[in-house]
């Protein structure tokens, strides 16, 4: 079945995952089969209605069937995403989500792991249940770290960063957002986190601290290595400067923005654009930069480009004004946050008097185990009291080493002593015994005078032993050759009886049949009929070129194997030659059998080979299907994508097929499959002569099961 690498994104992740994770975490590249691709995205379209988790355990129970984990995911999201789009509360999305979260521990999927947390996060922050939102995240935050996972730490921080910045805490959300990327760059994760660079951008800008903006991206600018995260920065960038007055600055900045794709820009394009409201600002176009600024969606971003703008007017009524209605924005937006957050953090404070509870009772607990951990402490203190003796021991025993060693210093005095006595009694021994050594050395010197003559003798024998047995190895390596040459004569002559055979049997059923229907040609000529002279002439020409094809199969073995025919070097069509060789085959062909052609390759596309024996090889591969087809059809197939760099042919039958125990004999010579039939068994041991002359191979497809299929390639060169 063919399959399908499908870049699928989840488009069920609103803006929200785009803002907390970036398309680092949400996109997936999986690995589909078409069927199961048709099944996901008719399940996405009925996500919300009951048709459509009905087609989620279709496209579970087929992912299994075929082996995919990558489909068995997906289907554990339909069902998240049925809950998400009803809104049917956090507890059934938790249910929802608890298989998904399984599966991707189990075949360690950590993105749908964290696909999963990010949903459950993104419901609970639209509700405006912050708080447990963020509760739900330390959670997932502490079981990354425990795992040590960088990813899920990666996810964790973005989403706590995510969460601070929609209440209004943009100091936290700054800390989680700086962390993520410090776990990007120390872990090596590559992700290219542009949607982390610009939200740590946005919390400085809500926040009215420019300057850590402008500090931010300078800092970031240098070492940036990809170009979506150089575009977010140097938006930022001069957006800042503008707001600022650094009017100079802002130029060569929007200068270099607008070397930038503009696709870069496509998750943020309304803000990027204010850079050319600016630079409108600063060439004096007032009238086209107050209608640009009039078109905007309304925004904070809106009301600072409106102040930067009358502030440069000195028009300082309306800036006032504009100032006032930020800072109505900002308190509104803070105020409904508080009122959705109260109740869920006085579900959190209730699970907290649960949690506090349950510590109150583990306190107790360790009570009880202090005051075991005390016992073992006053044991501890008896065996230290032990081991002090012990030491009191050591000190004893060391003292007395002592006394012996002093005791061994005055033997070893007197010893001495005793030793100037033994000089004296051994320099009377030593007058003994030169004495003794005069007599002794020439003794030596005799025994090895001897030593030396026994030894010139042993080497002498070793040679000629070692002489002998190399002799006598040489002897039975000689008979071992002999034996083996007689074998292979035997099996030569063998061979060659059968051969004779075989090419008497062979050559003689055409010779008769032709002499036999000449005769009859010549003797009947005026009793036979228009047509059965047809018939008798068609016989003869058939028997003909059966013999033919046995006497040129001997006379091409005869030529390749003596190294007298040379491998021409000529431009050979490719689909011409099949057809050639198709055409040699063609009026042999039974009525009951097709032969078709198929190819990929272009028509006039040329290599560089031996026309006639490519020929030659096909039309041995086709003659045998031939002789092996009685119904049915025999292709010829064409192309050139099957082996890189090498035009391939195939010919496949519905034919008997070849046994799998004669698969790899059938290349030898005088090897027949069936030997009912004519042949020399030579056909196919000339082909793959030719085959590796050519620089190819030919070969038999062992796991083709309708008939018979061989394949046979020569490389696609051209001079």
């Amino acid at each position: 079945m063919r399959r399908l690498i499908i870049h699928i994104r989840y488009v069920f992740i609103v803006a929200v995952m785009i803002i907390a994770t970036g398309s680092d975490v949400y996109g997936q590249s999986v690995n589909l089969s078409r069927k199961l691709y048709d099944i996901y995205t008719e399940a996405i379209k009925k996500a919300k209605y009951d048709e459509g988790l009905v087609l989620a355990d279709s496209l579970r129970r087929e992912s299994i069937a075929e082996g995919s984990h990558d489909g068995e995911m997906l289907s554990y999201t339909i069902p998240v995403l049925n809950v998400l789009r009803n809104r049917l509360g956090a507890d059934n999305l938790e249910k929802a989500m608890a298989p998904l979260k399984q599966k991707a521990l189990e075949y360690n999927e950590m993105s749908y792991y964290y696909y999963a947390v990010s949903n459950m996060v993104y419901y609970l922050s639209n509700e405006g249940l912050y708080q447990s939102a963020i509760e739900y995240m330390k959670k997932e935050r502490m079981f990354a770290t425990k795992a040590a996972d960088p990813y899920g730490l990666y996810v964790a921080y973005n989403l706590l960063g995510h969460l601070c910045q929609r209440r209004g805490e943009y100091v936290k959300a700054v800390k989680n957002y700086k962390t993520a990327l410090e776990i990007n760059d120390t872990k090596h994760l590559g992700l290219e986190a542009e949607s982390t660079y610009r939200q740590i951008c946005v919390c400085y800008r809500e926040a009215r601290n420019f300057r850590a903006v402008l500090d931010f991206t300078n800092e970031h600018l240098r070492n940036c290595k990809y170009e979506s995260v150089r575009a977010t920065l140097l938006t930022n960038k001069g957006f800042c400067l503008f707001v600022l007055g650094v009017d100079k600055d802002f130029i060569e900045t929007y200068k270099e923005w607008k070397k930038i794709n503009p696709s870069e820009f496509a998750n943020y394009k309304g803000f990027a654009m204010t850079l050319n409201i600016f630079n409108d600002i600063l060439e004096g176009r007032v009238k086209k930069a107050q209608k640009s600024i009039s078109e905007m969606p309304e925004s904070y971003d809106k009301r600072i480009m409106e102040i930067s703008y009358y502030q440069r007017n000195k028009d300082y009524v309306k800036e006032m004004d504009c100032l006032r209605k930020l800072y109505i924005y900002q308190v509104m937006q803070k105020n409904v946050d508080l009122s959705l957050d109260v109740s869920d953090l006085s579900a959190v404070f209730n699970q907290r008097l649960l949690l506090l509870d349950k510590e109150r009772d583990d306190y107790n607990k360790s009570q009880l185990e202090l005051a075991n951990a005390q016992l073992l402490l006053n044991n501890t203190e008896l065996d230290l009291e032990h081991a002090k003796n012990a030491k009191d021991m050591a000190q004893m025993t060391s003292a007395r080493n002592t006394l012996t060693l002093n005791n061994q210093k005055l033997l070893s005095k007197r010893l001495k002593e005793s030793l100037t006595t033994q000089q004296i009694q051994r320099e009377a021994n030593e007058r003994e015994m030169r004495a003794h050594k005069t007599i002794l050395l020439s003794i030596l010197m005799f025994s090895m005078v001897f030593g030396i003559v026994v030894y010139l003798f042993y080497r002498k024998s070793k040679r000629m032993s070692n002489k002998l047995r190399m002799i006598n190895e040489q002897f039975h390596q000689t008979l071992k050759e002999i034996s083996k040459a007689k074998d292979e004569a035997l099996e030569a002559d063998r061979m060659k009886t059968k051969f004779l055979r075989d090419m008497n049997h062979e050559i003689r059923t055409p010779l008769n049949a032709i002499v036999g229907f000449s005769q009859v040609l010549v003797d009947m000529d005026n009793v036979l009929s228009d047509e059965e002279k047809e018939d008798v002439m068609a016989r003869i020409a058939g028997n003909s070129q059966v013999l033919s094809a046995l006497i040129n199969d001997i006379l091409d073995l005869t030529s390749i194997e003596s190294g007298r025919y040379v491998m021409k070097e000529e431009d050979v069509d490719v689909n011409l030659a099949c057809q050639i060789a198709m055409d040699s085959i063609r009026q042999r062909m039974n009525g009951a059998v097709r032969l078709q052609f198929r190819s990929t390759v272009p028509n006039g596309h040329l290599i560089t080979s031996d026309q006639q024996r490519i020929i030659c090889v096909l039309t041995n591969m086709l003659s045998n299907s031939e002789k092996n087809t009685t119904h049915g059809c025999i292709t010829l197939e064409c192309s050139l994508n099957m082996h890189p760099g090498m035009v391939t042919f195939v010919v496949n039958d519905t034919g008997v097929g070849v046994p799998r125990q004669m698969m790899d004999e059938i290349f030898e010579r005088f090897s027949k499959a069936d030997t009912f039939k004519q042949g020399t068994g030579l056909g196919l041991f000339i082909c793959r002569t030719i085959a590796e002359k050519l620089g190819g191979e030919i070969n038999i497809d062992k796991e083709y099961t309708g008939g018979a299929r061989f394949w046979f390639t020569v490389p696609d060169r051209h001079s």
